[in-house]
């Protein structure tokens, strides 16, 4: 079974040349929004309330393009994708990309959190929302805060290629019976490029497999799922505790570790506080 990167062909009538993050409002202060929404996401997933979730913000700078599922086929992605920007600052966006997938070794920031129950499987379930809808979310946990579903593209905007890989291991209940899933998948969100064939392909594209039988185009791509796993490097697989890992890919920290460990740090004592002070909440930045 062949597991890869999926482009539909675009079928709309606009081209979307302009980089979709750029006027962000998370991009103004891109590490603090980060923070505070991958954060909020684990404490809304909470297992056992009577001990804190774990967040763990991990900076591995020993991942090779080839480590990552599909890493020389984003790349080649990117480049078309600088070749053809009509906008300079998009332009200059993917050229950097480039740079960075270049480099011996991509830069890659997992966040993982533990004590929570992971992200339930299904295209209409919080897996759905999380990977493939936008103004769409489904919290697990009641009084969960954020409700509009926006908060989960600011990953995207510390990636240099904007490509996040998730992995899950969730936990949840069917008539009294604990089941649990492994699940896999990537996204990326660029602009509309234009493949070797000439043809105009869509801007978001997803890494799993392609569904079969599906009825659906919201059915078409799945996730890696039990020991399909296995078919990607160990790191972007979650096999250990019940949880969920959230990997950016090409995150441009060379010779900035500090600066971003700071920034992240003050933005969880701002956010956070009482939380910690409350034990209800453990994080370990780097």
């Amino acid at each position: 079974m062949e597991f890869k990167w999926h482009f539909s062909d675009e079928s709309s009538q606009s081209n979307k040349s302009v980089d979709k993050f750029a006027d962000s409002k998370f991009s103004i202060d891109r590490w603090t929004s980060f923070s505070r929404e991958i954060i909020q996401n684990s404490l809304d997933a909470r297992d056992n309330q009577n001990e804190p979730v774990e967040v763990v913000f991990d900076l591995n700078k020993r991942i090779r393009l080839d480590d990552i599922p599909g890493g020389q086929y984003i790349k080649s992605v990117l480049e078309k994708c600088a070749t053809t920007a009509a906008n300079k600052q998009t332009r200059q966006v993917y050229q950097k990309g480039v740079e960075i997938l270049s480099k011996p070794y991509v830069y890659c920031l997992k966040v993982s959190d533990f004590n929570t129950v992971g992200v339930k499987t299904g295209r209409n379930e919080a897996w759905g929302a999380l990977v493939f809808d936008e103004g769409i979310t489904k919290k697990q946990r009641p009084g969960s805060a954020g409700s509009h579903g926006v908060g989960k593209k600011v990953p995207f905007i510390i990636s240099a290629c904007n490509t996040v890989f998730y992995a899950t291991k969730n936990k949840y209940d069917i008539d009294g019976i604990t089941h649990s899933d492994l699940l896999v998948q990537g996204k990326t969100a660029l602009i509309n490029w234009t493949d070797n064939n000439g043809t105009l392909k869509c801007p978001e594209g997803w890494f799993g497999r392609i569904n079969p039988t599906y009825t659906s185009p919201l059915d078409k791509i799945l996730p890696l799922n039990g020991e399909e796993t296995n078919e990607v490097d160990s790191y972007f697989s979650r096999k250990d505790r019940f949880g969920t890992d959230v990997t950016i890919i090409g995150v441009n920290a060379y010779g900035k570790e500090d600066e971003i460990k700071e920034a992240v740090i003050s933005s969880i004592l701002e956010n956070f506080f009482v939380a910690i002070k409350e034990q209800k909440l453990k994080v370990t930045v780097f």
